[in-house]
């Protein structure tokens, strides 16, 4: 029998090839019911259930979750995903992407990031061109230790501590007892790529604006511990060595240490 392809599965088929699946995280799963064995035999828990997944011809735990808690298996939901930035993206944009896949408790969590190098810019600074990429992150759990999630942003590719890090954009999240709606995800994709360039803009402006080290201690002292903002400035001085002596750097700074900052406290350097 000849198979009938509709038209408008040729997106799916696409991100298909374009990003590989994994066994580690694409694996099947189900949930089996809880009991307590005491002394009066076993008394069933109505409560809660448990996330089943088979690893070695045994089965494994994954997590131990409310009876309303709404399993979506990791196959489901990055595809679903990677069709929505294979529908909402410019081909140009998608051409290299790459995927790193991160797990934890034998896939009980799992993180797909979705990089996209011909979505990148520089942002000039006195030392070095900080290059700047376009990515996604998305992640799920099966034992509540994380909400149906995936993030837009920037990714700068070179940081002083040598690690990448996201500038989050836009995020989707929804908790597994009310379900997942991709429409949120694909409305956010939609003016992902013209943040990304405003973002970098905003950037170059602040690797022009000098800053004086009074003040950006001030800044630190202000909002931290005493042991975390002698640290922050610490992390400052090396970022000035490469950065020059910038809000750039200072932004830097708090990224690197993963706190929350907003664009708002720039404005006080």
């Amino acid at each position: 029998m000849n198979q009938i392809i509709n038209i408008n599965d040729h997106r799916e088929i696409e991100a298909a090839a374009l990003f590989p699946q994994s066994e580690e995280i694409f694996f099947p799963v189900g949930t089996r019911p809880l009991a307590m064995v005491g002394q009066h035999g076993h008394q069933q828990i109505d409560s809660h259930k448990a996330v089943i997944r088979m690893v070695d011809d045994t089965p494994t735990c994954l997590g131990v979750v409310g009876k309303d808690y709404k399993v979506i298996p990791h196959g489901d939901y990055f595809p679903l995903v990677e069709q929505s930035l294979v529908s909402k993206m410019q081909a140009s944009h998608l051409e290299g992407a790459v995927v790193h896949d991160k797990t934890s408790a034998f896939g009980a969590w799992a993180r797909r990031d979705y990089i996209f190098p011909a979505v990148s810019a520089t942002v000039d600074t006195p030392g070095i061109k900080d290059k700047m990429g376009y990515a996604c992150f998305a992640w799920n759990s099966y034992d509540g230790s994380s909400s149906v999630s995936a993030t837009l942003g920037t990714l700068a590719f070179y940081c002083t501590n040598g690690q990448f890090r996201m500038d989050t954009d836009a995020r989707m999240w929804k908790r597994h007892t009310s379900g997942l709606n991709i429409e949120v995800f694909e409305r956010l994709l939609e003016t992902g790529i013209e943040k990304f360039y405003q973002e970098i803009e905003q950037y170059q402006e602040w690797a022009g604006l000098e800053v004086q080290d009074d003040k950006v201690e001030e800044l630190f002292k202000a909002k931290f511990s005493p042991r975390r903002s002698e640290r922050l400035f610490q992390q400052y001085e090396e970022e000035v060595a490469t950065r020059g002596r910038n809000v750039w750097a200072v932004w830097n700074t708090l990224t690197a240490f993963a706190v929350a900052v907003s664009p708002l406290d720039m404005a006080s350097v």
